[in-house]
């Protein structure tokens, strides 16, 4: 039966004046074959426009005549908008935004004369057209960015990295009646973290990343040695769809997706908006199995109509059956043949007929030759022309999971030192994990590049992954060791089970509860739990989620670490067995230094978990709770404000020995196979597979057992530090407020300052959700350069959000003749440089200062009253003892036509915004500035 859905899929690597990319027309074409292969979308229900096609006017016109339009949709139907490509930001001319800027789509020919992108207005007011005419059954994938970009140290040759897909805001100033009949609507602004949808979007918005962030492309390996590149965002839901249970929600599936792009790229973090407890499609079935189209033959190898899209990886094998067989119960025994997949791209893959079964399947070709397409001649008289049409149908029948080794490629910097230490290391490195690409312009997974005495390891996104290796004794063996336990844990990331039918994918569910600090009970928000949880004990209720302040909009959690209270960092974890099976589950934690460490169970316990039961992961029931940490700067080690970690459960309904999973830091060896295990489960060999096959490039394949299934759950947490406060007394004082600011503060001013990043200021115990970036400033990324804190391997670089605390007398004391300084270190060096203090004082951003010249210091001259809430209906007020929060940019030093100002005037009945350009200023003008 086929679903009552339409789409509309849009993918542009061939820009016409921005730069290109790679994966998003993949991107397209395997959303579409998922879509008529295992959804049964009809063909006619699906609009593709791919590069050339997808200019401004056509998407803009088939979104009007494909879907609003449309007759043949009805309310009841689910339609899909995915966009893969460039995201950027253009001029508001309208005065909605108050950064001045709106989030847009670029199609293939913007930035062209004449040719603007799509503004996220434009899309909202379209969805909006949408749901009032066809329903609020709407999906939408924007699988791009607006973000801006940094530039890093060294430089990884070749076209090797990961490329993200966001452009340069557009600066010119569109044309005032640019898409009038759109803007002209009343349209709030975004303020979602994605930064395209609102509170009341009615659709579901699955987006790339956060507004702040970039969505990258996504190396997939094949077993062929460039691999194909996808959208992280697209490969990952796709892969999640494959599995999910019919009345999976959209925030299980944001949950999946989210862990899985967010271990590759840290500073990527999918978000799911809109209606999240909604189905997916409205809880449509998708085909785990579908029958596969074979579309060419030549005499020895078939062309089939799908890839890797519908996981036909190289070794896969498939039955074919006659094109005329449609569903399962008109099966024949035997098929036609059976086939082997020897290669696979993103939506097709060559297989090789076995032997055995050659001169059959040539019978049945000639024979379907004959009569569609009138051909008599021998398969053996045209090979060199393959037969092309619906020759057959496949249905797989033998998954293969490949240990592809990782792709590393091996560079050095000028220099025969540099040459000879990649040498050494490219023949240390001749093992069964990895791949050493010879050409440099090859894409791989791992880049290692010696320079300046050192190792340095990257990703193909270009990002340090740890630190510098100085080259020296056991050298190479340290850069080995490292590699081998960055691939176990990427493969660990995203091991699933990926055969038909598993009764376990999609129901198993992890979740984690608080150890309260003095009951030393479970608590999940702060109250006690009415029952102590027993191992197997009662049917599973209903968990208390987190408080809003530990979970973000997207769906993530937060939790503090709190470095005086160690009992405060104390959780564990909780297994759900949902399932009609019993259940062995295995409970791992993976960090941000690339270990791997077992929770659950203790060495030796095999205990089954029953159906609709839970475990609770504790000493008592065999394993240790989670203890939270970030290190502290002690004794020679690197301070951490914040990581990102997993909790992934493996659970499976046969026992496992899961043990060769674990992995210490990266200063220690991979771990070894274990011979003393008589017996292996499938999932043991499976595993065993996937870390640490030898043999050819592909591994050997493996399979589970019909009477095993298994599947993985993966729980994604960020830590972030607790707020250090320090109290200032009376005397006139220089205060080391850490992460290199000084605070200088005259005679009398009293009160707490703390300092911490935007995460911590957003969430945590002490945070508050409403916090806000100063909008006129951090849209502006290529301008305005916040002042961070040096980012961790897991986490990037987060922004510094500096509080005080003060009466009234103390704010007052802060004059331009009594400053209150903050000295940053290294600002001497940066001659010239601009930097911008700006107090939020719970109602307006207020410029608080200015850099002194010459110096390394920062003087503030005006600290506002503090604004506090009023009662409801009345305004608000200006009070005491209050939060103001400093905000700290650069302005960089680049021209900028823009002043930020507009004029108004009246127009028809109509206030219209005009840009106020540089020029229009001259000497001796009064100007009036409303704000």
């Amino acid at each position: 039966m086929s679903m009552n859905l339409y789409a509309l899929l849009v993918g542009i690597n061939e820009y016409r004046a921005v730069s290109k990319l790679r994966g998003c027309v993949n991107d397209v074409e395997a959303v579409e074959q998922f879509l008529l292969e295992k959804c049964h979308v009809p063909e006619a229900h699906i609009r593709t426009l791919k590069d050339e096609e997808a200019t401004r006017q056509n998407i803009l016109d088939t979104f009007q005549h494909f879907l609003i339009q449309n007759p043949q949709i009805q309310r009841a139907d689910q339609i899909l908008f995915w966009y893969s490509g460039h995201g950027s930001r253009s001029r508001d001319t309208q005065g909605i935004e108050p950064d001045g800027y709106l989030e847009t789509l670029v199609p293939q020919d913007s930035r062209t004369e004449g040719i603007y992108d799509i503004s996220d207005k434009e899309i909202a007011i379209l969805l909006e057209d949408l749901a009032a005419a066809k329903g609020e059954n709407i999906t939408v994938v924007l699988d791009s960015c607006h973000s801006g970009s940094g530039t890093r140290d060294i430089t990884i040759e070749g076209e090797t990295v990961a490329l993200a897909r966001e452009v340069p805001a557009d600066d010119r100033i569109p044309p005032v009646d640019l898409d009038s009949a759109f803007l002209k609507r009343s349209v709030g602004s975004g303020s979602q973290p994605s930064g395209w949808s609102s509170p009341t979007t009615p659709y579901v918005l699955l987006a790339g990343c956060r507004s702040h962030e970039q969505s990258n492309e996504y190396l997939v390996q094949t077993g062929d040695t460039d691999g194909v590149w996808h959208g992280a965002l697209t490969h990952f839901i796709l892969k999640a769809l494959k599995t999910l249970a019919p009345d999976s929600l959209y925030s299980e599936l944001h949950e999946q997706v989210a862990a899985q792009v967010n271990g590759i790229y840290s500073t990527q973090m999918p978000q799911c908006e809109g209606d999240r407890d909604r189905q997916v499609f409205g809880g449509a079935r998708v085909e785990r199995d579908p029958f596969i189209v074979v579309q060419a033959f030549d005499g020895h190898t078939v062309t089939l109509g799908a890839g890797l899209t519908l996981d036909l990886h190289p070794g896969t094998k498939l039955a074919l059956y006659a094109p005329t067989v449609r569903t399962r119960s008109q099966l024949p025994d035997p098929p036609l043949a059976i086939v082997e997949v020897t290669s696979a791209q993103a939506t097709s893959a060559k297989a090789k007929v076995n032997p055995a079964d050659q001169e059959t399947f040539m019978t049945h070709v000639e024979q379907w030759a004959q009569e569609s397409l009138g051909k008599s001649e021998r398969i053996s008289q045209f090979t060199s022309q393959p037969i092309r049409g619906v020759i057959a149908r496949g249905l797989v029948t033998e998954r293969a999971y490949s240990s592809i080794p990782q792709t590393v490629s091996l560079q050095a910097e000028a220099g025969e030192e540099n040459q000879t230490a990649i040498e050494r290391l490219q023949y240390a490195l001749q093992s069964q994990h990895f791949q050493v690409l010879d050409d440099s312009a090859q894409d791989a997974k791992l880049h290692v590049v010696a320079a300046d005495g050192q190792y340095f390891i990257r990703d193909f996104r270009n990002d340090l992954l740890v630190e510098p290796i100085d080259r020296g004794e056991n050298d190479v063996n340290r850069v080995r060791y490292a590699l081998e336990n960055i691939a176990r844990f990427q493969t660990l990331l995203q091991l699933k089970n990926e055969e038909s039918g598993s009764a376990l994918a999609g129901n198993i569910e992890v979740h984690l509860r608080s150890v309260a600090a003095k009951s030393n009970e479970y608590v999940s928000d702060g109250t006690k739990t009415p029952t102590k949880p027993e191992w197997d004990g009662g049917s599973a209720g209903a968990l208390t989620p987190f408080p809003d302040s530990l979970v973000g909009a997207g769906g993530e959690i937060s939790l503090c670490y709190d470095p005086e209270n160690l009992d405060r960092n104390l959780y564990v974890v909780e297994v759900e067995n949902t399932s009609s099976r019993n259940i062995y589950p295995h409970v791992f934690v993976m960090s941000a230094d690339y270990s791997i460490v077992r929770l659950y169970p203790e060495a030796g316990l095999e205990k089954a978990l029953a159906p609709h039961k839970r475990l609770i992961v504790e000493p008592t029931n065999g394993g240790s709770r989670l203890e939270i940490y970030l290190p502290d700067g002690k004794e020679g080690e690197v301070r951490w404000d914040s990581s990102r970690d997993y909790i992934i459960v493996v659970a499976a309904t046969a026992p496992a020995d899961l043990s060769g999973l674990e992995q210490a830091g990266l200063s220690v060896p991979p771990p070894e196979r274990n011979p003393k295990r008589a017996g292996k489960s499938p999932l043991d060999a499976l595993v065993e597979t996937l870390l640490y096959e030898s043999g050819t490039r592909l591994g050997r394949r493996q399979r589970t057992f019909p009477q095993e299934d298994w599947a993985t759950v993966l729980l994604p947490y960020t830590t972030v530090r607790k707020h250090s406060t320090v109290t200032l007394d009376v005397a006139a004082d220089r205060i080391d407020l850490g992460d290199g600011l000084t605070l200088i503060k005259p005679q009398g001013f009293q009160g707490e300052v703390a300092i911490a990043t935007l995460d911590q200021g957003l969430r945590g115990i002490e945070g508050d959700p409403t916090l806000a970036l100063p909008p006129g400033l951090a849209a502006h990324t290529q301008q305005f350069q916040p002042l961070e804190r040096v980012g961790t391997r897991s986490v990037g670089p987060s922004q510094l959000v500096i509080t005080f605390d003060l009466d009234e007398a103390s704010r007052q004391r802060i004059t331009p003749d009594n400053p209150l300084g903050l000295e940053i270190q290294g600002l001497t060096g940066e001659q010239g440089a601009e930097w911008l203090p700006v107090v939020f004082d719970g109602e307006d951003y207020l410029l608080a200062g200015y850099r002194l010249p010459g110096s390394d210091r920062v003087a503030l001259v005006n600290l506002p009253p503090v604004v506090t809430p009023a009662a409801t209906g009345h305004p608000t007020k200006r009070g005491l003892l209050r939060t103001l929060r400093l905000f700290l940019y650069k302005k960089m030093g680049r021209y900028t036509p823009l002043t930020g100002l507009h004029r108004a005037e009246l127009i028809n009945g109509e206030v219209v915004y005009h840009e106020v350009a540089r020029k229009q200023f001259q000497a001796g003008q009064r100007v009036a500035l409303f704000v």
